[in-house]
């Protein structure tokens, strides 16, 4: 990375875990605005996909607006 993101290397990943809603999002944010600042190609990834219809479910099962259980 130290090199702004030249031809041939293999890059990073770079993984941000926490809990819900403790701001990673804004973090990752911050992170790849300075990245790309530095002249780094970036990629913003997160998972799951909250645009799914997988997603969706899981989005409401953590908002407590479905019915799942635990197990599922």
């Amino acid at each position: 990375m130290e090199n702004g993101g030249g031809k041939g290397g293999r890059g990073a990943l770079i993984v941000l875990e926490g809990l819900d809603r403790s701001g990673k999002s804004s973090q990752c944010a911050r992170l790849l605005s300075f990245l790309e600042g530095k002249g780094c190609a970036t990629e913003g990834w997160r998972f799951p996909d909250r645009d799914t219809s997988v997603g969706k479910m899981i989005s409401a099962y953590l908002a407590n607006e479905s019915q799942l259980d635990d197990r599922t």
